[in-house]
């Protein structure tokens, strides 16, 4: 964990100041923080997303996944509603920004299905791409099949969608990263957490480990230079980015 007024103090008034030579600290609060959830975002990314330089996923890596693994929230269940009217897809689903809002990059999925008196039934999900849909459903080898435990699975629409054919799917488990929690800081004068955009008014330390402080930090001076429009304060952030790497 690294606490919140630490790294702040960091990026504001140390990290920016010795590039920029001018007064980072009297950046607005609000900014502050929208800068420092960025931050923490971004580096979650730049271990996980598709933009990741090696390519690879989550356990592909032994430490990427030890910096990653409380934010993994195991097989979370919800209930699928069948689509209606019913579609040619077997279309079962639930409201993605509803059900899983701290969704961040999905891993893993699997559903319970029932036909006839056969219930609770494990069923493996295959994620396919959306304009793939009709092409895999039709397909013997690849399309849903209770017998084999065997069913689709699709984003789109706000919804996680899982496609089936002649059975129910009834509950859906996901295996997802979550959003790290929001970083919050006090305020000086009450000492009091800032109030959020939302009303929340809780405090809350960034709770990526420590040894990502330097990294994150890099990031966040990175898009203070961008706010400030300083190609100093810019460069010397990707030099020292490109150097983490």
């Amino acid at each position: 964990m690294i606490i919140a007024e630490e790294l702040r103090v960091n990026v504001f008034e140390i990290g920016a100041n010795q590039v920029g030579k001018s007064g980072y600290a009297d950046i607005p609060v609000p900014a502050q923080l929208i800068i420092l959830n960025d931050a923490q975002i971004a580096w979650v990314k730049a271990r996980l997303g598709e933009n990741n330089i090696y390519r690879k996923g989550v356990e592909e890596f032994t430490k990427r996944f030890h910096d990653l693994e409380h934010l993994v929230v195991f097989y979370e269940a919800r209930p699928l509603r069948k689509k209606q009217p019913e579609d040619a897809y077997g279309t079962h689903y639930v409201d993605a920004r509803k059900e899983y809002p701290q969704l961040m990059y999905y891993l893993d999925a699997y559903c319970l299905a029932k036909r006839g008196e056969c219930g609770n039934r494990k069923v493996d999900l295959t994620l396919v791409q959306h304009g793939q849909l009709a092409d895999k459903y039709g397909d013997a080898n690849h399309g849903p099949d209770f017998y084999w435990g065997e069913a689709l699975l699709t984003f789109s629409e706000g919804q996680i969608k899982v496609h089936t054919r002649d059975f129910r799917a009834t509950d859906l488990h996901v295996t997802y990263v979550r959003y790290p929690k929001r970083i919050s800081l006090l305020d000086d004068e009450d000492g009091q957490p800032i109030t959020w955009f939302d009303g929340r008014r809780e405090y809350q330390d960034c709770e990526l480990p420590y040894y990502a402080k330097d990294e994150i930090r890099d990031i966040a001076l990175h898009l203070t230079g961008l706010y400030r429009e300083n190609p100093n304060l810019i460069q010397a952030a990707q030099q020292r980015l490109a150097m983490n790497e």
